[in-house]
């Protein structure tokens, strides 16, 4: 090798001894950084478990006299609805002038008395249900 050549690689490697020193990663002890990472996630997950748990039971308390309070409306509502035979012609005839009635402001004479028959017939079918086969 020439002088030159030498010289071009001695400034080379200096250099990069002066990048790799530069940019050297930190001594770290990796145990206990893992140890540190643990615990504070350990901490993270309790902290988590007893807020799930606080919210939980407060929807929960919160929940259980509405649902109650639902099946009570429920079971009202079933039973009217099981009744609606005993009110079967002002259900088909209401629902037949209602419906009629709004057809024919927005439509005319002709289609809302059309359209109150076809009311008239599917609340038939809803009190009553659909006719027995022969």
């Amino acid at each position: 090798m020439s002088a030159k050549e030498e010289k071009t690689s001695a400034i080379v490697a200096t250099k990069e001894s002066e990048v790799t020193s530069s940019f050297a990663l930190p001594k770290i002890e990796l145990k206990s950084t893992i140890k540190t990472a643990v615990s504070k996630t350990n901490e993270v997950l309790s902290i988590m478990e007893v807020q799930k748990d606080m919210t939980s039971s407060m929807v929960g308390s919160r929940i259980r006299p509405l649902a109650f309070q639902a099946k009570q409306v429920a079971q009202k509502a079933v039973i009217i609805y099981e009744s609606r035979q005993h009110y079967a012609p002002q259900i088909i005839a209401g629902s037949a002038a209602t419906i009629g009635l709004l057809v024919s402001v927005r439509r005319g004479k002709v289609p809302g008395a059309l359209m109150g028959t076809v009311g008239g017939v599917g609340a038939y079918a809803a009190v009553y249900g659909q006719p027995p086969k022969f």
